[in-house]
């Protein structure tokens, strides 16, 4: 049995990769540009996978090829996606590159399209229907405010108990992990951008 899931970015998916792996006592296997992996090359003890790809019928074609019956999207509200992307590229440029010599409003505004494209990303997954597979939405915000019930529901729905839960994610770009902060840190003028 493998376990593909797809998430937003920004929205922990490694600790929900993390968990699900835990969870099922599968490896994680990179799939991120499943069109160029061929199921033949897929393991056949099976894995847990994680993707951000945007919805197709190809998608689906490759998620059912491994005999996944059940999916699970993963979603953030955009505007803090955004805002934790932003705080991402914080972390990963220079001390003096010409990102950082911007000013934090500066950088808010850079980040207006980076909104916009997970704002579709979300409203497109919502949209999408396939009568070929269950699809199960959850949110960042549910899995922060009801942890255990969260993966109680997450684990049930692809047909795991709760083991347990890891301590943090493997591969980590987590900052705080908290629910609002673009209402909190974002200037009251510089909201309206976000629409």
């Amino acid at each position: 049995m493998s376990i593909i899931f797809i998430a937003g970015v920004k929205t922990a998916s490694e600790y929900m990769a993390d968990t699900i792996a835990l969870n099922s006592a599968l490896p994680r296997y990179d799939i991120s540009n499943y069109n160029h992996t061929k199921i033949n090359d897929l393991p056949d003890y099976g894995f847990v996978g994680k993707m951000h790809q945007r919805p197709s019928k190809e998608l689906i074609d490759f998620i059912l090829s491994t005999g996944q019956k059940r999916l699970i999207v993963h979603h953030r509200c955009p505007k803090d996606a955004a805002l934790s992307r932003l705080h991402h590229r914080n972390r990963l440029e220079a001390p003096h590159s010409d990102w950082n010599k911007l000013s934090f409003e500066e950088k808010v505004r850079e980040f207006v399209p980076v909104y916009e494209e997970y704002k579709d990303w979300n409203h497109e997954w919502y949209a999408f229907m396939d009568d070929r597979i269950q699809i199960r939405h959850t949110s960042f915000e549910n899995m922060v405010k009801w942890k255990n019930t969260f993966w109680e529901m997450v684990l049930n729905f692809i047909g795991l108990d709760l083991i347990g839960l890891p301590d943090k994610a493997s591969n980590c770009n987590f900052r705080k992990g908290e629910v609002g902060s673009f209402e909190i840190e974002v200037p009251k003028e510089l909201k309206a951008l976000f629409k």
